[in-house]
């Protein structure tokens, strides 16, 4: 991990002049300045928007409307509650753990959750290791926990398949 971000960091510098600017925000400057790309004034908004931001339910059509800057993962992809229950005693399990905490906590001090989109999208690159330790969670023993992340799983897809068709049917 560390010669990657090295080679990124050290690119940065050399192409930007900082090395946590990146070229993906120089691209963006319709949405104004913003100030450095990663700071501690990001924390508390992109922590409260990854672990707790619900959408608004309505009693008119479309019925749910999504805040811009993002949804909880743990609302936009139920699945994701099977980290909680992960078999721990596993070597790789425990591997994995440190690497996915290390992103989550990266994305937090980012400037923007994922402005104007269904979704925490920058916190997605995460997801390839979130997945193998929640399907651990699926073959745990014990009283319902495979059915019910089962039906979690259903319920991710068919709240996602519905949060991107309202996105797409009533463009902003």
């Amino acid at each position: 991990m560390t010669i990657p971000l090295a080679a990124t960091l050290i690119f940065q510098w050399r192409a930007f002049g900082n090395p946590l600017q990146t070229a993906y925000t120089l691209s963006w400057q319709e949405w104004g300045p913003h100030g450095p790309d990663f700071a501690l004034k990001y924390f508390w908004n992109n922590f409260r928007t990854y672990l707790f931001t619900l959408p608004e339910f309505m009693t008119r059509f479309p019925w749910v409307r999504f805040p811009p800057y993002g949804q909880s993962i743990w609302w936009m992809s139920p699945f994701f509650l099977g980290i909680f229950l992960p078999r721990i005693g596993l070597r790789w399990v425990r591997e994995f753990l440190p690497s996915i905490l290390l992103i989550a906590l990266f994305y937090n001090f980012y400037w923007w959750s994922g402005f104007a989109q269904y979704g925490t999208r920058y916190v997605q690159d995460a997801y390839p290791l979130l997945i193998p330790v929640a399907l651990s969670a699926f073959t745990r023993d014990g009283e319902g926990w495979p059915r019910a992340l089962r039906w979690l799983l259903l319920l991710a897809f068919a709240f996602n398949a519905y949060g991107a068709w309202v996105m797409l049917a009533n463009p902003q």
